[in-house]
């Protein structure tokens, strides 16, 4: 690790400002790494440091959306990451911060559009799955219970009675 430019002490000593975008890339580039360590630490092989990062990424993997949310916060890093660094500077620029947020919304406009757009066909398709459920047959018993008669079934076991 020490060798590793991933992890250099420079690249993280470069800013003194905190920088969203390069730290999720940096986890993003890190993660297949940090899972090899937690399954060593997780089997004993390493000895568990017992800190409050390591609880935190042992947290972390056990949720199964974990690299979709580091991906999607990239993304809205990406986004805001122009913006932020323009209004973090030692010059002054707060007059044109009326003119630029105006422009950052316009061109944002049609990732809201789009964002509305999934967000209303997942909602659909929640309710189509709702609905479903709701009609299905499957919610009765006998509906259920017809499923011995499966052909298929029928064929892969010789005593389909005597199996239930």
């Amino acid at each position: 690790m020490g060798n590793s430019s991933t992890f250099s002490r420079r690249s993280m000593l470069n800013s003194m400002e905190v920088e969203n975008l390069p730290v999720v890339e940096r986890a993003l580039a890190v993660w297949p790494s940090l899972l090899i360590y937690m399954e060593a630490v997780r089997t004993k092989k390493v000895p568990n440091p017992g800190t409050g990062s390591c609880d935190t990424i042992a947290a972390a993997i056990k949720d199964p959306l974990i690299l979709a949310k580091l991906h999607f916060y990239m993304a809205i890093a990406r986004t805001f990451t122009p913006i932020l660094k323009r209004y973090q500077a030692d010059e002054p620029v707060m007059p044109f911060l009326g003119r630029d947020l105006a422009e950052f919304l316009k061109s944002t406009k049609g990732e809201r559009t789009a964002l509305e757009f999934r967000t209303e066909c997942a909602q659909g398709l929640s309710n189509m799955v709702l609905k479903g459920q709701e009609k299905s047959p499957l919610k009765y018993p006998v509906a259920r219970q017809w499923r011995v008669w499966t052909p298929l079934l029928c064929a892969e076991t010789q005593t389909v009675a005597g199996d239930r």
